[in-house]
């Protein structure tokens, strides 16, 4: 484990050898505690924690999530109680962010192994969870990828080497649609929806989603299996025109319903 470790009066360490290598250790030994349960989770741009400077991210490149990190409780399920790690602990356990990064991504696939299913299997107990490398998608199905717990599973599209899986075994680059924090839908590129049909979905999914918070994107994305690139598939003007027309249909939807209320009465 490489650590970021800063020596000296000037960066607030004591500058006696036995006390550096006193705190060295207790630093060393207080992330020990807690390195195998560290998860990654997927959040939007805009959420409070990324917002804040109290908290280290990482961009996920090409599209518009980022990815924090937290600390599973001693057991359970991953869940939104758990503590968000934050600058002072890396201060603390003297470890880098990037440091952070990778370690916290192989504790979540350790503890929360990639699971692909269709959606009508979602919830099957009895569903193998297959290798990175045995996935595909058929044409025309809906693929969602997850966890085993289906608690916050959208991040497994993020492990190495599932999205280029995914991608070589099905012939075809893929569509993605983040639909929850604890899963994400996939498509074949070359299924024949058209992108504005899947964002139109995704729109009336996260417009009538409760609590707001659980809204990862309103974007689709798409994974270029030649170039190994993930992109947003629709521009950020295509996507707020056509939220605009999904809120004016709801709220047209909405003046209906009152008025068919009335005629009721």
């Amino acid at each position: 484990m490489k650590m970021d470790i800063r020596k000296g009066a000037a960066n607030g360490y004591s500058a006696d050898g036995d006390t550096v290598l006193r705190e060295i250790e207790e630093a060393a030994l207080a992330f020990d505690r807690v390195r195998d349960r560290l998860w990654v989770q997927l959040v939007g741009r805009s959420n409070p924690l990324v917002q804040s400077e109290k908290y280290p991210y990482k961009k996920v490149e090409g599209i518009d999530l980022v990815t924090i990190y937290r600390v599973r409780e001693e057991y359970g399920k991953p869940y939104r109680g758990d503590p968000v790690v934050d600058n002072a602990m890396l201060r603390k356990w003297r470890v880098d962010p990037h440091c952070l990064d990778w370690i916290a991504l192989k504790s979540t696939m350790r503890q929360m192994p990639v699971r692909i299913t269709t959606l009508n299997d979602l919830f099957r107990k009895d569903i193998k969870t297959v290798a990175p490398e045995e996935m595909y998608c058929e044409s025309g199905m809906d693929y969602i990828l997850t966890n085993p717990e289906i608690s916050y599973g959208a991040v497994t599209f993020q492990y190495p080497g599932v999205l280029q899986a995914l991608a070589e075994n099905s012939g075809s680059d893929l569509y993605l649609l983040p639909f929850s924090p604890h899963a994400v839908a996939v498509r074949r590129a070359d299924s024949g929806t058209e992108v504005k049909k899947l964002q139109h979905l995704l729109l009336i999914i996260n417009t009538t989603k409760e609590p707001p918070g659980e809204i990862l994107s309103n974007h689709i994305y798409r994974y270029d299996g030649k170039e190994q690139k993930l992109s947003c598939a629709t521009t950020e003007e295509e996507t707020e025109e056509m939220l605009k027309e999904v809120l004016a249909g709801r709220e047209r939807l909405s003046e209906q319903e009152k008025l068919d209320e009335e005629l009721e009465r």
